[in-house]
């Protein structure tokens, strides 16, 4: 310590106190930072991990320019002291602070080029196997050229593991979608997953297009070579076979927009059937052209075919199913944020892979959900993207994982919202409502349905689209789930200003002869009358007569008459059958 000044107390955190210094050797300025160690042996470790530190030579790493542990009579206590680079421009914090005060926003190309410079560090500094466990605004100082650089690495910062929990969830503010674009919200929503293991590395992050333009403002050689406008690209003859194609694909793989024509020729064809090498060929033209927006449109669109012809019980082990492609889509998704027809194109792939319960559990793993949840929220006013979200979430909630997924990533609310958005969709509706159901398997999300005003918006779908059968089919059964398990939801029915009960009576009217509505509004009168109070209720809107005409038009079918004859034994008429029917809850899905 007798080689530096104490200028002034700079402030004090979880590791120990920060001071202005000044080096009597040379008069410059320097930062500073005591941390405390309890004894010899943490004094010991602590120091031996400050020194790795001094690898960390970078131009966007903060410089450290030596340590070494002290003894504080006074205190009696012994630090490790680290002193590094000051920085006479402040930190980040410091800039925003000061843009708060005044009103104003920081510009999307100073932060994209803010950002690259950050990740730039990071990848630099992961791979020397060290983490910084504290990244926020006031460890990321500015430099007088006004770059950035990362600073206050702290002790105990070795990695065991590349991929550690150390990073914390937070939330992304919706203001921010009103400020900047849509490739910025979709990485911070990426960034921010709740589940650790689902957040890109900072190396992963780097394949991302919209992130390797962000490095390209500080000319990061991760940003790899700028490719040369595609002035050759060429198109498969009209006539071209799916095997002449696939060798035109081969033959002009370095040539993005020659890709992009070759899938697009795939699916004009009829029902192209492709082996298992074109299949893969197809994979690797998305992960080598993932800056070709047309290319991943096209792939997904081939691979939506080709997954949609295959038997799915029967190709369990198909290479489309797979692991690789999921996480292949996945990244897609993150990489074109923007492009409403990729995400569709994506969300529907999704889909139908998730129609296989493996890939389902797959997809939700590699962070699947989030990426159509987040494809929903960017563009909330696009129906046929809403409705190719809702219908992709309705077939990954067979899965119990992906409806815990759910129920982090609150996307009962997402399903609302778009519910509220396009009442007048059917099939955002449809889909919607399927969704909801299976979602209604989850305590916590029944909850959310309930407080959220879930049964309104059911009912409503029931009133605006009342001869659709697939709605009325899936708004019924999603209400019996909910008053199954919520009696606030049935309550809320009965006595719904609206007529919440004939609603779902008029429902029954319109598709009386459709065996799945007719189910579920038995199901939905089964579950009401489980509850005493709504007898009386049932009984005044005269559901008796209507289970009495479904009992003679649907004698024959099982399911039918076990509700029919439970809400008839319930109301009076008739005896209740022998064991009681499958709840609306429990044969969800």
């Amino acid at each position: 310590m007798e080689n530096y000044k104490l200028l002034q107390r700079m402030g004090k955190g979880a590791q120990g106190s920060v001071f202005l210094v000044e080096d009597r050797r040379d008069q410059a300025k320097y930062v500073l930072k005591k941390v405390e160690c309890s004894d010899e042996g943490e004094a010991n470790k602590a120091f031996k991990e400050a020194m790795a530190l001094q690898e960390l030579q970078h131009p966007y790493v903060c410089g450290y320019k030596e340590f070494f542990v002290t003894w504080d009579k006074e205190e009696a206590t012994m630090y490790v002291c680290i002193v590094m680079d000051y920085y006479k421009m402040g930190d980040l914090d410091r800039v925003l602070k000061q843009k708060r005060t005044k009103g104003e926003k920081v510009d999307e190309l100073i932060l994209k080029k803010w950002f690259g410079q950050m990740l730039e560090a990071l990848v630099f500094v992961h791979k020397k196997k060290v983490i910084h466990r504290d990244l926020k605004p006031s460890n990321i100082f500015i430099t007088s050229d006004l770059n950035i650089s990362v600073g206050d690495f702290g002790v105990a910062t070795v990695m065991g593991d590349a991929r550690t929990s150390a990073r914390t969830t937070k939330h992304a503010l919706k203001d921010i979608e009103k400020e900047y674009s849509v490739d910025i919200c979709h990485l911070i929503r990426t960034m921010l997953r709740r589940n650790f293991q689902q957040r890109p590395t900072a190396i992963e992050l780097v394949e991302i297009p919209f992130v390797k333009n962000c490095l390209a403002l500080s000319g990061s050689e991760l940003a790899g070579k700028k490719k040369e406008k595609q002035k050759n690209s060429k198109s498969p003859d009209k006539g071209a076979s799916v095997a002449d194609t696939i060798k035109f694909m081969k033959e002009n793989k370095d040539n993005g927009i020659s890709v992009a024509n070759a899938l697009r020729h795939l699916n004009t064809l009829n029902k192209p059937q492709l082996d298992e090498s074109s299949r893969q060929l197809v994979v690797k033209s998305m992960k080598e052209n993932m800056s070709e927006v047309d290319v991943q449109t096209e792939a997904c669109k081939l691979i939506l075919t080709l997954a949609a012809a295959s038997d799915i019980e029967e190709d369990t082990e198909d290479f489309l199913f797979s692991s690789e492609v999921i996480a292949t889509v996945s990244l897609v998704m993150q990489s074109h944020a923007s492009s409403r027809e990729l995400q569709g194109a994506a969300c529907l792939l999704l889909k139908t892979l998730a129609l296989s319960e493996d890939a389902a559990g797959k997809i939700g793993l590699g962070g699947g959900i989030q990426d159509i949840l987040s494809a929903m929220r960017s563009f909330p006013g696009d129906a046929t993207i809403a409705a190719n979200c809702a219908s992709a979430l309705s077939c990954l909630t067979i899965n119990d994982k992906n409806i815990e997924i759910m129920r982090e990533e609150k996307g009962v609310m997402d399903l609302m919202n778009v519910m509220r958005e396009h009442g007048s969709s059917a099939s955002v509706i449809d889909f919607a409502c399927s969704a909801l159901w299976g979602l209604s398997l989850e305590d916590e999300n029944v909850e959310m349905m309930t407080d959220a005003g879930a049964t309104d918006l059911l009912l409503d779908a029931l009133k605006t689209h009342q001869k659709n059968a697939d709605v009325a089919k899936n708004a019924c059964m999603a209400l019996a789930s909910l008053v199954g398990e919520s009696e606030a939801c049935a309550y809320s029915i009965l006595n719904s200003s609206e007529g919440g009960m004939e609603t779902v009576c008029n429902a029954y009217r319109s598709h009386k002869d459709n065996p799945d509505v007719v189910e579920n509004v038995a199901c939905f009168f089964m579950e009401l009358s489980e509850i005493d109070d709504m007898i009386d209720g049932l009984k005044s809107c005269k559901v008796d007569e209507i289970m009495k005409e479904a009992r003679v038009k649907h004698a024959s079918n099982e399911e039918i008459m076990g509700y029919v004859q439970s809400v008839l034994a319930k109301l009076g008429v008739g005896k209740a059958p022998a064991s009681r029917p499958v709840s609306a809850r429990v044969r969800n899905k």
